[in-house]
């Protein structure tokens, strides 16, 4: 179903099956939060270094490190106690749980590739590169590609998917001259399309879809903004049923009229959801903006924060925990350090409980992108840290409840060459899985890699580009069988980058 549409070019889709090379080795928008090209500093804000990390030259591209603490605010106490962390070398498989067994009969797990595996790397293990069913991991199993045809950019920002592994993907599509309109479309498992919306909003210039959170019910939640007279950009979330059909929508307007929106969006876990992103203040620049909305749209209570450096504060990633505290990552400007990382930790009702700031070894721009809840409290968060050498290298970290670190892993690319990671999720086994850019001979590729639990890779993988590039990936979601889905955007060679979708192997 297509609601409040205009006139637009035609569609080029393509759906095809593939095989991506398997690197089993260790470890842009306008609005900021992930690199467009190159890398960028913008400035403001409080906290101090947290020189920690450090990459490796030659031998293994992932580097995991201990050392160093975040700058800590907030109501409790800043423990930042760190436990070994794992590092994982280049070809190796982390042999996390299961046992291994090479027994001499012939079969999956015999180290002999024969009849219809694809690979036997000798193990059972799963996910570590040869699945437990001798299948690739990280094999791209199929793929689609759209663009409006305008030589105008399309992008998909996130990705989310329900108890029946339907997937649901949010972004924009360009229209007419420079505007775009919000675009989201249901796919089932097959890559098959159910069904597609887009949005045009009240002024007809550039909306945006950049969130998406799906109910195993089928009922489903899209965030984003749509420019609006006199105002700038005002937030906008609606709430669908199963078929598409809007139930609610509600938008915010700030106090200074000015750009509002919602990034990232996470189901609460009780019917409502908690939507991020930043609001302008005048004066103060843009602030962190959260917000929980009641199952009925019905805001029940708005946070902001504004760094000491009065610039441009965004929150860009949202989860909430089993017991409903949230977490929000973003970026904090920080004057003379570009922008720092920011995190945190909420309780239910929105009081924070602590915060993190963190600022790379460079002094450029630091992300957190991407957040993840665990069951126990805890949350993994990753993004990127602006290098002197390189543009950027991902990190991930993981913290307990109390804000104390527990392990950190950075990787700088399988050349070398720079990566970051966009957006973060966690399948049922523990695992975590990736997406974002990586530079392989100076182009950025899709780049998606799984780690074990401990922040040790399993596999990595990236997407060989159709042409020039860049490619972008930008979210991440796991499907009900441990599928991994990745959208973004990726030059196709017939039009400015076009909007990309991806199912791999597990």
């Amino acid at each position: 179903m297509v609601a409040g549409g205009r006139g637009r070019g035609a569609w080029g889709v393509s759906l095809a099956a593939a095989i991506v090379g398997l690197a089993c080795a260790t470890g842009s928008n306008t609005d900021g939060g992930s690199p467009s090209s190159g890398s960028g500093t913008p400035t403001s804000g409080e906290g101090s270094t947290d020189a920690s990390t450090s990459s490796s030259s030659g031998g293994d591209a992932s580097t995991s490190t201990s050392t160093g603490g975040d700058t800590s605010t907030g109501t409790a106490s800043a423990s930042s106690s760190t436990t070994a962390e794992s590092s994982s070398s280049s070809g190796a498989e982390a042999s996390t749980s299961s046992t291994s067994t090479t027994g001499p009969f012939k079969g999956c797990g015999d180290g002999l590739i024969d009849g219809d595996e694809a690979c036997d790397d000798g193990n059972m293990i799963d996910a570590d590169g040869c699945n437990d069913d001798c299948t690739v991991s990280g094999e791209l199993l199929w793929s689609d590609s759209l663009g409006s045809g305008l030589g105008q950019p399309d992008e998909a920002f996130a990705a989310a998917t329900d108890g029946f592994g339907n997937l649901y993907v949010a972004g924009y599509v360009s229209v007419d001259g420079p505007s775009s309109d919000i675009w989201y479309r249901k796919y089932d498992d097959a890559g098959a399309e159910l069904w597609t919306t887009t949005v045009d909003g009240p002024a007809s210039g550039k909306d945006q879809g950049r969130a998406i959170a799906a109910e195993d019910s089928e009922l489903f939640y899209v965030g984003g903004y749509t420019p609006v007279a006199m105002e700038s950009n005002n937030t906008w979330l609606r709430r669908h049923g199963a078929d598409g059909s809007t139930i609610w929508t509600e938008a915010y307007n700030g106090v200074s009229a000015s750009s509002d929106i919602i990034r990232a969006i996470a189901l609460d876990g009780i019917g409502g959801l908690v939507a991020v992103g930043h609001t302008t203040v005048t004066g103060e620049g843009q602030n962190v903006w959260m917000r929980r909305y009641s199952e009925g749209g019905v805001a029940t209570w708005t946070r902001t924060f504004g760094g000491a450096g009065l610039g441009n504060d965004s929150g860009i990633a949202v989860a909430v925990a089993g017991d409903g505290s949230i977490y929000v990552g973003g970026a904090e400007t920080v004057p003379g350090e570009g922008y720092n990382m920011w995190l945190a930790h909420l309780d239910q009702d929105g009081n924070t409980l602590w915060t993190r700031v963190r600022n790379g070894p460079a002094n450029k721009a630091d992300y957190i992108n991407g957040v993840v809840a665990l069951p126990g409290g805890d949350a993994i968060v990753c993004g990127y840290e602006g290098m002197a050498d390189i543009p950027w290298q991902a990190w991930i970290r993981r913290y307990d409840n109390a804000g104390g670190i527990v392990w950190t892993t950075t990787y700088d690319g399988e050349t070398h060459e720079g990566a970051y990671c966009d957006g973060i999720a966690r399948d049922s086994a523990g695992d975590l899985v990736f997406t974002g850019g990586e530079n392989v001979d100076g182009v950025r590729r899709i780049m998606v890699r799984k780690l074990a639990d401990d922040g040790s890779t399993r596999w990595g993988t990236t997407v060989p580009p159709a042409a020039a590039g860049p490619d972008f990936g930008r979210g991440v979601a796991i499907g009900p069988d441990d599928s991994i889905y990745v959208v973004g955007a990726a030059d196709m060679g017939t039009d400015a980058r076009d909007l990309w979708v991806g199912r791999f192997r597990r």
